[in-house]
């Protein structure tokens, strides 16, 4: 079963991976994330960028992320921003408490390698759905990192976390269900899955995977380079 296909494009100093669908919206909205960046410097909770609306998401304090609602008038999006760490920042480190602690981001993995581990667990979900019918992974569009800021984009879920659920609101098949999954994405290697990090969609009986990390190899992914449909050096379409 292949991978959802991404483009992916690099320079010396930055990376980005996005789906074909996400692409378009991008050239549609050329300049989008270099406004918001810098626009969201000013201290600004909610402001416009021509049609696209763009409001702060409250996360608890302990949080090393800003969240972000992004929505124009059909759709809506997740942005997750983080400051990207050096590289050596997670060099040898297995312990997920120590990963935490440091923000789960650095120069060589961050947001667009993010998007390629949330990806990678699509895929292994996809040929164990059997073991887990209820469990499904958020839909990933963008990842970026650049020098100092790392920015991951999927779509905006308006569901409650798993964490938040009063006793009795998640089926106990599908609990335990979670937890078997939560358990096996520990012994595949992703850290992360974890109840604060996914949603419970009551209607369909499913809960959603969304902020995932791949620590088997830190894998570098091998961006490609050739040239760029965004303006970046680099491209290539996995």
């Amino acid at each position: 079963m292949p991978k959802k296909p991404v483009t992916v494009a690099v320079s010396p100093y930055r990376k980005i991976a996005y789906t074909r669908e996400f692409g378009g919206f991008l050239k549609k909205n050329r300049g989008l994330f270099e406004q918001f960046l810098r626009i969201r410097k000013e201290g600004l909770k909610k402001f416009s960028i021509g049609k696209i609306k763009i409001s702060e998401i409250n996360v608890p304090r302990s949080f090393a992320s800003n969240c972000w609602k992004v929505e124009n008038e059909r759709e809506a999006f997740f942005v997750k921003e983080t400051p990207t760490y050096e590289e050596r920042a997670l060099d040898g480190l297995r312990n997920p408490s120590a990963v935490e602690a440091i923000a789960r981001g650095n120069r060589g993995y961050a947001g667009a390698e993010q998007l390629m581990a949330m990806r990678k667990l699509e895929q292994i979900l996809k040929e164990n759905k059997t073991r887990f019918p209820n469990i499904k992974i958020a839909e990933w569009h963008l990842g970026y990192t650049g020098e100092k800021t790392s920015l991951f984009v999927a779509k905006f879920y308006n569901l409650p976390r798993v964490s938040e659920l009063s006793e009795g609101m998640l089926p106990e098949s599908i609990d335990d269900e979670f937890e078997k999954f939560r358990k096996f994405g520990r012994q595949t290697g992703f850290f992360d899955v974890e109840r604060r990090n996914a949603f419970y969609d009551r209607n369909a009986r499913k809960i959603i995977v969304f902020d995932v990390w791949d620590l088997r190899k830190r894998e570098k992914y091998a961006f490609q380079e050739n040239s760029s449909p965004i303006g970046w050096e680099g491209k290539g379409t996995r």
